[in-house]
């Protein structure tokens, strides 16, 4: 088993079915979008951008979520709550700060898919990767953000798939 399939079954599959936000094609999305992402490799993102954890959540995403989605879908956020490492808790912020992302790949995993869930077009069907990564460009990464639809579906391919794309 790879790391993207051990991710899958212990993280990822886990935290989204607590959420009651899983199925395969979030599944899919989340683990495609961290492939994408930070590659399972970098914790912080790199040429020193603001992305951190799997998910390179930037800080100003991550508290747009908690301050307006997670604000009023709160059964969502007592969940996401109880799986952020305690020592991420702020008293002022009044949710976890963004370096949580790194502590745990759990709260990883449950604000990248926190992020499209306040997307009102519905997950691509799974096993759909030319919608996923047409999809994660256009909610994820966004059109100012630096990558393509080519690299989600590289990322995808090598890094869940296990296929040899060079």
């Amino acid at each position: 088993m790879n790391f993207a399939a051990e991710l899958r079954r212990y993280v990822i599959a886990p935290t989204l079915d607590y959420l009651n936000h899983g199925g395969k094609a979030a599944i899919q999305i989340v683990e495609g979008t961290m492939a994408a992402e930070s590659g399972f490799v970098y914790l912080h993102q790199q040429d020193k951008g603001p992305g951190l954890g799997f998910g390179q959540m930037e800080r100003r995403t991550h508290d747009w979520l908690w301050s307006v989605m997670l604000k009023y879908h709160t059964n969502l956020a007592s969940d996401i709550m109880k799986i952020a490492p305690k020592r991420y808790l702020s008293d002022v912020m009044r949710h976890p700060s963004v370096v949580a992302c790194v502590a745990s790949l759990e709260y990883a995993t449950a604000m990248v898919r926190a992020r499209y869930l306040v997307v009102e077009e519905a997950l691509p069907v799974a096993g759909d990767l030319n919608g996923q990564a047409r999809y994660w460009k256009k909610y994820y990464n966004t059109a100012k953000g630096a990558g393509t639809v080519w690299h989600y579906k590289r990322a995808y391919n090598e890094l869940i798939l296990g296929h040899d794309t060079k």
